[in-house]
């Protein structure tokens, strides 16, 4: 078994190719992954060897702690910045403290066991298509978008760690940063080119966030939780970063 660290951007197979660069492996050597990251997510990733392989379901049903960053005042179909933004709703200074309030309930409230939709743009398959292929082909206008099926989702522990501000211009060149870094092709030029045509006329927006950590059960999308935070709080809102700290008691 190795434990190793993705990188931001970094896709799955890139992982695999600089485990077996950094551990001498060759491909001859049979090697896979237990639980995926999305593109932009960094953190704990478990690879499995050879006889290690049956046991994958069991490396992958371990329970999860995530540290993230929730924006708020932005929603995108991906519900984080790889994704067209779909719409913007920012956060007044003056209602900052209420939100930030009812944002402590709503963290309270997730905790335990929830029916939530898949992420669109996810690696879950609806009749043998995965979910961000159909994600993608309705973007270029070649189809309806799918509905995405629910699952359970179980939350642990939620709880606020901190708060910041962007700026406009700060959160726009994060977000460039960000979908930049990402491998492979994930039409990053219309995703960058719809937050800046969504930005236009907030030049003097604040933009919150909050840094959580969460302990959750398999198959749980931050992604998800952070579209629900969004939707209760009447704001939008995305995972802007995340970070796999641990899966079971396996850290980096």
């Amino acid at each position: 078994m190795i434990v190793i660290n993705k990188q931001i951007g970094e896709s799955m197979g890139a992982l695999i190719k600089r485990a077996r660069l950094e551990r001498g492996l060759g491909e001859d050597v049979k090697l896979t992954f237990a639980g995926r990251l999305d593109p932009l997510a960094e953190g704990v990733v478990i690879l499995l060897e050879e006889a290690e392989i049956p046991r994958k379901s069991e490396f992958i049903g371990l329970p999860k702690t995530y540290q993230f960053e929730l924006l708020l005042g932005i929603n995108t179909d991906s519900h984080d910045p790889l994704g067209i933004v779909t719409g913007v709703i920012p956060v007044s200074n003056e209602k900052h403290e209420e939100v930030k309030e009812t944002l402590k309930k709503v963290t309270q409230d997730l905790i335990g066991t929830h029916t939530f939709s898949y992420p669109q743009f996810s690696s879950k398959t609806v009749d043998g298509t995965p979910l961000w292929v159909t994600g993608r082909e309705a973007r270029e206008g070649q189809n309806t978008l799918l509905k995405a099926p629910e699952r359970s989702m179980r939350v642990d522990t939620l709880k606020l760690e901190s708060d910041t501000t962007h700026s406009t211009q700060e959160l726009l060149s994060a977000v460039m940063k960000f979908v930049g870094a990402v491998e492979g092709d994930f039409m990053q030029k219309q995703v960058i080119e719809s937050w800046k045509t969504a930005l236009v006329g907030h030049d003097n927006a604040i933009w919150y966030s909050y840094t959580l950590l969460m302990e959750c059960g398999s198959g749980t999308y931050v992604r998800t939780i952070c579209e629900e935070i969004g939707k209760k709080l009447k704001c939008g809102g995305i995972a802007f970063r995340i970070k796999r700290v641990a899966v079971g008691n396996h850290q980096v």
